[in-house]
């Protein structure tokens, strides 16, 4: 397995698009890139931040898209590698893992914030939002 062990790269989209496989942090940005970029990855949250956040996010990522994913304290080398293993091993099941990524993605986010500022701004109720 060739891999590439960085603490920050200075170009992630090419580092995104030469890639097959991520293991990484669960910050909210990093998981909709990897959405945006259909890359598929182990999430590992970055314990002991402020209201677990990074948990939190791992775990509804990884219900939405199957992905696996672990706290460092549960981090259990042999258990991670014979879970991906398997995994690595099965080009169907790392394309499929990518399709749910890229399925998660909502690359006009953004956008919609935007309008939705700009429809209350305006005194009218963005559409889409719960009424009460």
């Amino acid at each position: 397995l060739a891999a590439q062990v960085q603490e920050y790269f200075d170009d992630l989209d090419a580092c995104y698009r030469g890639s097959d496989f991520a293991i990484t942090a669960a910050g909210a940005s990093t998981l909709a890139e990897l959405a945006c970029f259909g890359l598929p990855a182990l999430i590992v949250p970055t314990a002991d931040l402020m209201w677990n956040h990074q948990e939190r996010n791992a775990a509804a990522f990884a219900r939405r898209t199957g992905a696996p994913w672990s706290t460092t304290r549960a981090w259990d080398v042999a258990a991670l590698a014979a879970r991906l293993q398997p995994l690595l091993a099965d080009a169907a099941r790392l394309r499929a893992l990518a399709t749910a990524f890229a399925a998660a993605a909502a690359p006009d986010a953004a956008g919609a914030v935007v309008q939705a500022c700009e429809q209350l701004r305006a005194g009218r109720r963005p559409a889409g939002s719960a009424s009460g």
